[in-house]
């Protein structure tokens, strides 16, 4: 980030040997060393940026059991575990603005010339969240509004107020021994390396598959019922699913589950999701399975993550489909908050798991200038075939152009 006075930046904090509350220098006042477990030792700040990581040590005293008193002295006031207790209710929101320039060519020689492609200015999603903690700990009541953009010029903004929809409504219990959670109410649970770009090839796929559609943003919540834990390096999550909010006739039932490992070194992870619903109704059976792994980890100035997703959608009263989509995606950073990125994705199948393949590379910048500030550029070339079948010929679609995102987040 941009560390300066005029752009308000905070100072960095000092060295652990430097905190009153947890290093070599003289411990507080008798008066302050009394009030420190209630309202925490201020911290102390520095004017520099760049820090000597082995000022850090992790010496093992963070698994030592104390009391909570001596705890909270450890803990500064302005610490946001501090600032929990300050509020029941917290509010956020998610905005996401585009502008984008796509060339589409269908490979249809034989149909009337398209319009020419232009710029589009155009709002693609903004989601709205409020959470009440009736005890302050413990336990959240959240809920999520998502209102959906169109690029079309027929519909502006703000007509898209009219397509709000309840993104996720549920009850949250944690802070509970072993680092453990439950939670149940209306949401979509975790699969995979989810990212907020539903034109990504491996999330079209994935959608498709859950859903029936390729647009992940629009699909309606579940009903679920999770539980997890993250004791220290593994984590494990299962998702009980029990149809979907909103669709008439829907039987969904399944199981969705998380399970990796997660390490200091070298930031890396190992990510195993499965997926596997079923939807019986009177006059057609839907089965869904999936299965992703991921691994990732930080080389130099490199985030790399690497995943693999197995896909499979049978319907009984049309057809059988499967396929799978790998999908490599890096973050080189190239000064402060400053990334170079690139994409890379390729699948055994077409995008709709008919027989066929398809490729998608996107690479470009991204920049997270100020806080809750996100801007990307991104030139995107995507590829895709469908295999000739005995009432449709091969047909190859090309697509190519630029979008540039602004996301503010707060």
């Amino acid at each position: 980030m941009f560390r300066t006075d005029a752009l308000r930046h905070d100072k960095t904090h000092a060295p652990l040997s430097e905190q009153l509350y947890g290093g070599k220098q003289p411990a507080a006042d008798a008066v302050k060393q009394a009030d420190a477990a209630t309202k925490g030792l201020p911290l102390i700040e520095v004017e520099k940026t760049a820090l000597d990581e082995d000022l850090f040590k992790r010496d093992g005293r963070e698994f030592e059991i104390v009391d909570r008193d001596e705890l909270l002295r450890q803990i500064p006031a302005c610490d946001p575990y501090r600032l929990l207790d300050t509020h029941k209710v917290d509010a956020g929101g998610d905005i996401r603005w585009q502008l984008a320039r796509f060339v589409y060519d269908d490979g249809d020689t034989g149909r009337p010339a398209q319009e020419e492609p232009s710029w589009k200015s155009f709002l693609m999603a903004a989601d709205f969240g409020i959470r009440h903690r009736p005890v302050y700990r413990g336990l959240s009541l959240v809920y999520e509004f998502r209102v959906q953009g169109d690029p079309s010029s027929q519909n502006p903004p703000e007509n898209a107020l009219l397509k709000g929809q309840t993104r996720s409504l549920y009850a949250l219990i944690d802070d509970l021994p072993y680092n453990v959670y439950v939670m149940g109410g209306l949401y979509r649970p975790l699969f995979g390396n989810y990212v907020p770009d539903h034109y990504q090839l491996a999330q079209e796929m994935t959608s498709l598959v859950m859903n029936g559609g390729d647009k992940t943003y629009s699909a309606a919540p579940y009903r679920a019922l999770s539980i997890g834990t993250a004791p220290n390096v593994p984590y494990l999550n299962v998702h009980l699913l029990n149809g979907r909010a909103g669709i008439q006739d829907d039987r969904t039932r399944g199981l969705a589950a998380n399970a990796g490992l997660r390490f200091v070194t070298l930031g890396a992870s190992v990510n195993y999701s499965f997926w596997r619903t079923d939807d019986a109704r009177a006059n057609q059976s839907i089965r869904s399975e999936m299965h992703a792994l991921g691994v990732a980890a930080k080389l130099w100035r490199t985030v790399t993550s690497l995943e693999a997703v197995s896909l499979v959608r049978d319907e009984s009263a049309t057809d059988f489909r499967q396929g799978g989509v790998y999908t490599l995606d890096t973050y080189t950073q190239v000064w402060r908050e400053f990334y170079l990125t690139l994409l890379h994705a390729r699948a055994n199948v077409h995008p709709d798991l008919a027989p066929g393949r398809a490729e998608q590379t996107k690479f470009g910048l991204r920049a997270f200038m100020l806080a809750g500030l996100d801007v990307s550029l991104y030139y995107e070339l995507r590829t895709q075939t469908a295999q000739a079948t005995t009432n449709a010929p091969r047909r190859t679609t090309k697509l190519n152009g630029i979008a540039s995102q602004l996301h503010l987040y707060f």
